[in-house]
Formats: structure tokens, sequence, C-alpha cells
């Protein structure tokens, strides 16, 4: 498989960093790049002219949250390639049913990201 570049998208430091650890054991040649909120992933977005193969990001965040920096994104590059929600409300929200996004409820375990991740590469 081909180098990956991965968005994740968490203001909680501790769990922004365990999720790249996890990544980077998964995937050791991927290009991961950890934002803390959803205005400076889309800086990276845009820097990155929507040349990004997956995207984790929470929901709930400071600043820009994640369905706004998902909507924005959307908007920019139409829908990106793959992308996962990781959430702790557990209120699931209209636009990412809409958009068939799956969502991983906090507090989850390596194993579910890896599958979570698994499903969404199936398609590539």
């Amino acid at each position: 498989m081909p180098s990956l570049t991965i968005l994740v998208v968490e203001d909680q430091g501790a769990l922004l960093q365990g999720i790249i650890r996890i990544l980077g054991i998964k995937f050791p040649d991927a290009n991961i790049l950890g934002v803390k909120n959803g205005e400076i992933a889309l800086d990276t977005v845009m820097s990155l002219e929507g040349q990004i193969d997956l995207i984790i990001t929470d929901v709930e965040m400071p600043v820009m949250d994640g369905e706004t920096f998902l909507r924005e994104a959307f908007w920019a590059f139409g829908k990106l390639r793959k992308c996962t929600i990781v959430t702790g409300n557990t209120h699931e929200r209209r636009f990412f049913t809409e958009e068939s996004l799956p969502c991983i409820q906090k507090p989850f375990n390596p194993t579910v990201l890896h599958e979570a991740i698994d499903n969404l590469l199936v398609d590539s």
C-alpha cells in the first residue's frame, strides 16, 4: 500500500497523541498530521489541496467543531476520500448520518479504531 496522509483532529492532547501513536504502529510509512481544532484542520486541508487519504476528527472542539470543519472541507474539495468521527457525545448528528460517516464512541480501544479504518480503506 502506498504511503497515506492521515489528518487527526482532536482537542484533547493526550487522546490526539494516543491516536497518532496507534496510527503510527498500523501505518509506519504514513504521513500523520495532528491538529487541535477544525480551523487548523481546514487550513491543513487547504494547504494540502485536499490531498488527504484519511481524516479522523472529534466532533466537539473549541474554535471550530468537527461538523463545521467537514462541511467546509467537503464544500472546498467535494467529499474527501475517507473520514471517521470520534465522539464522546451519545446523540448522533444528522450531518454524519446523511454523509454516511462512521462514528467511534469515546472511550475506545485501538482495536475499534483499527476496524473502523480497515472498513474505510477497503473501498480505496
